[in-house]
C-alpha cells in the first residue's frame, strides 16, 4: 500500500492531495486500496453520519475503520458534532468538501483506465516486469495531467488543488528522470505559488528549481534559487522549508568545490531532522555531507556517514537516496583502485535505477560502470556502455549527463588511439559544459583536451594544449578544486615539454607534485603525476630524482594492480592503460629486468 509520503529531491514530503492522486493513478487492483476506503466514509459523512452507519457505508469493522477515522479527524477532513442521540455526529468539514470533490473528479477521469487495467491484466503479465511499470507510469502521468486540467477551470476554487496536482507531476517526472518535463511542471509550480501568494509553496517550488539546476550542472543559478527559497522559507516561518532550502544550497555549493559553507547547511538541517525523529531527512542530509567528504577524499568520514544514510533510507524505502548513497561507496572504491568492488556497487545502482524507472539516471549508472572498464582498460567494453548511456540521455533531455557521455567517449578514444575522434568529443563535451554553465565539467575536458592535442602534435595544437591546461588551472584556483589544480599543473608541464621548454615544465610538475603531497587522497591517478614528474626530471637532467619518481609511480600502479584478483583483467590493466604500459617500459627500462609483467608480476604482490 502506499504512503502518503511523497518522495522528492530532500526527502519525503507530507501532500494528502499528492497522495490521493497518485494511489488513484497507479492503483490496477481489484481490491479497495485506502484512498477509496476514505472516498467512501467522506460521502457516507456529507450529510452527517454516526459511526455505525460509517462502518456500513465503508464495508469496514469497527475496529479497522478506527485507524480511518483516527486520520480523518487529525487531517481536518472531518469533525464531530453533538446530535440527538447519545453518540456524536462525523460531518465534513470544508476542507472534507473540498478533497472529496477532488476524488470524485478524480474517480470518474480514472475509471476507464481503471476499467481498461483488469480488461489487459492477463494479457500485460506476459510483457515482463519492465514493460509494466513503464506502463503504469505513463498512465499516472497522464491521469495527473487530466487531473491538473479539470482543476485549473475553476481558477479561484481550485488553484490549491491544481498546484498539488502539478507538485505531484513534478515528482513522478523526478522519479522517471524527464528533464524537460520536470523543468517545464517546476516553471508551472512557481507560478502556482505565485498566484497563491503563498511563502511556504514559494520556498518549496524554488528549492525544487534550485535541486533541478544542480543536477544539470548550473551551480550558481542554483545557489540563487536555494536562497530565494531560504529567504521565502523564513518569511513564512516555516522550519521544514528552512531545512530544504539549506539541502539545496548546499549540494549547489558542494560542486563548486565549497566546504564548510555546504557542512554548515547540511548539519543545520540534519539538527531540525533529528529533532523531529524524521529518518528520512536525516538520512538526505547525512548522504549529502558524505559528499561534501568525496569530494575532498576523506574516505573515512564518507564512509561514516553513507552506512549511516544507506540504513536510513533502506528503513524508509527510499530507493532513490540508497541508489545515490551505493553510487558514493562505488567511487569510493574506485578512488582507492578497488575497480572490481566499485564495480558492484554500480551495478547495484544500475539494478534500482531500472527497477523504478529513472531514466535519465539509468544512463548515468551505466557510465559509472563504463568508467570502470576505462580504468581497467577495457576500452571496447566501455565505449559500448557509454553510447548506451548517450543515448538514454538524449533521449531524455540530460545535458548534464551529455557533457559526460562526451568526454567519457573522448578519453576512451583517445585510450584506442583515435585522436581527430577524441578531439571531437572532447571540444563538443566543452560546448555543453559552457552552455549550462559547469566549470567542474569545462575544467575537466580543457584538461583532456589538452592531452589530446599534446599527443596529435604540430605547434598550433602544443600552443593550444598549452593555453586550455593553462585556462584550467587557472578556474580550478578560482573554485578552489585540489584535484582539478594537480592535474592542470601537470598538463601546463607536459605541454611545455612538448614545446622544448624543460625549465617551465619543471617548474609546474614541481608545483603539481607539491599539491599533490600536501592533500588528503584525491581521485588524481598520482602514478600518472609521477610518472609525467618522472619524465620531466630526466629531461632537466636529473637522473637520481627522476628514478625516485618513478619509483612512486610503479608503486603507485602495482598497489592497485594488487587489488584487482582475477590474473586476467590485472594483466589487463597493466598493459592496456596507456599511463601503466608507460610506467612498466621505462620501469623495465631503468631496472634492467627480463620481465616485469607476465607470471613474473606476481611476485611483487606477495609483498605489499
Amino acid at each position: 500500500m502506499l504512503s502518503n509520503r511523497i518522495l522528492t529531491p530532500y526527502g519525503y514530503i507530507w501532500s494528502e492531495t499528492v497522495f490521493t492522486v497518485l494511489v488513484l493513478a497507479f492503483s490496477r487492483k481489484r481490491r479497495r486500496d485506502s484512498t477509496r476506503i476514505i472516498y467512501e466514509i467522506l460521502l457516507a459523512s456529507k450529510n452527517g453520519v454516526s459511526k455505525t452507519r460509517a462502518v456500513y457505508a465503508s464495508n469496514l469493522n469497527f475496529r479497522l475503520i478506527e485507524d480511518y477515522l483516527a486520520f480523518l479527524l487529525k487531517m481536518n477532513y472531518l469533525e464531530r458534532t453533538p446530535s440527538g442521540s447519545s453518540h456524536d455526529e462525523l460531518r465534513l468539514t470544508d476542507k472534507g468538501a473540498r478533497l472529496l470533490g477532488l476524488l470524485d473528479q478524480l474517480d470518474k477521469e480514472i475509471k476507464p483506465f481503471r476499467t481498461f487495467g483488469i480488461r489487459r491484466e492477463v494479457s500485460e503479465s506476459k510483457r515482463g516486469h519492465e514493460a509494466k511499470r513503464a506502463f503504469a507510469h505513463a498512465e499516472a502521468i497522464r491521469a495527473l495531467e487530466r487531473a491538473r486540467d479539470l482543476t485549473s477551470r475553476n481558477k479561484t476554487s481550485r488553484r490549491e488543488h491544481e498546484y498539488q496536482i502539478s507538485l505531484a507531476l513534478l515528482q513522478v517526472y523526478a522519479l522517471q528522470g524527464q528533464v524537460s518535463n520536470e523543468l517545464a511542471e517546476i516553471e508551472r509550480v512557481l507560478s502556482l505559488a505565485q498566484t497563491l501568494s503563498d511563502k511556504s509553496k514559494l520556498s518549496e517550488a524554488h528549492a525544487w528549481k534550485s535541486n533541478h539546476l544542480t543536477r544539470v550542472g548550473n551551480y550558481q543559478q542554483a545557489i540563487r534559487e536555494g536562497e530565494k527559497a531560504l529567504d521565502f522559507a523564513k518569511v513564512a516561518n516555516d522550519e521544514s522549508k528552512v531545512a530544504m532550502a539549506q539541502l539545496a544550497i548546499g549540494e549547489a555549493s558542494v560542486f563548486l568545490g565549497r566546504r564548510d559553507e555546504p557542512l554548515q547547511y547540511f548539519s543545520g538541517a540534519l539538527k531540525y531532522y533529528e529533532e523531529r525523529g524524521d529518518r528520512a531527512g536525516q538520512a538526505n542530509a547525512a548522504r549529502l555531507i558524505a559528499q561534501v567528504f568525496l569530494n575532498y577524499n576523506d574516505f573515512p568520514r564518507v564512509l561514516d556517514h553513507a552506512n549511516r544514510a544507506l540504513t536510513l533510507f533502506m528503513e524508509a524505502g527510499d530507493r532513490m537516496g540508497e541508489d545515490e548513497t551505493l553510487r558514493y561507496l562505488g567511487d569510493v572504491c574506485c578512488a582507492r583502485g578497488d575497480y572490481l568492488l566499485g564495480l558492484d556497487y554500480y551495478e547495484r545502482v544500475l539494478k534500482i535505477r531500472r527497477e523504478i524507472g529513472n531514466r535519465s539516471r539509468e544512463g548515468g549508472a551505466l557510465g559509472d560502470i563504463g568508467d570502470v572498464y576505462l580504468s581497467l582498460g577495457q576500452y571496447e567494453k566501455s565505449l559500448d556502455l557509454h553510447r548506451q548511456s548517450l543515448a538514454i540521455d538524449r533521449e531524455v533531455g540530460y545535458r548534464f549527463g551529455q557533457v559526460w557521455d562526451h568526454h567519457d567517449l573522448g578519453v576512451i578514444q583517445f585510450n584506442l588511439g583515435n585522436l581527430t575522434q577524441a578531439r571531437e568529443e572532447l571540444v563538443q563535451a566543452i560546448r555543453h559544459a559552457k552552455d549550462i554553465n559547469a566549470p567542474d565539467l569545462i575544467i575537466l575536458c580543457n584538461n583532456d583536451l589538452s592531452t589530446v592535442l599534446r599527443n596529435i602534435g604540430g605547434s598550433e595544437n602544443l600552443e593550444n594544449a598549452l593555453e586550455r591546461a593553462s585556462e584550467a588551472s587557472k578556474m580550478a584556483e578560482n573554485y578552489t578544486l585540489v584535484s582539478s589544480r594537480i592535474i592542470s599543473e601537470s598538463n601546463i608541464a607536459m605541454a611545455h615539454r612538448a614545446l622544448g621548454n624543460a625549465r617551465d615544465a619543471l617548474d609546474h610538475s614541481e608545483k603539481a607534485v607539491e599539491l599533490l603531497e600536501n592533500c588528503p587522497p584525491t581521485e588524481v591517478q598520482d602514478e600518472e603525476i609521477f610518472f609525467n614528474h618522472y619524465l620531466v626530471q630526466r629531461d632537466n637532467k636529473k637522473p637520481s630524482e627522476a628514478s625516485t619518481s618513478l619509483k612512486r609511480a610503479y608503486d603507485k600502479m602495482m598497489i592497485k594492480a594488487a587489488r584487482i584478483k582475477d590474473f586476467s583483467t590485472r594483466e589487463t590493466f597493466l598493459t592496456r592503460v596507456n599511463t601503466n604500459r608507460n610506467i612498466n617500459s621505462a620501469w623495465k627500462e631503468q631496472s634492467g629486468s627480463v620481465e616485469v609483467l607476465g607470471q613474473n608480476s606476481l611476485q611483487p604482490f606477495s609483498t605489499l
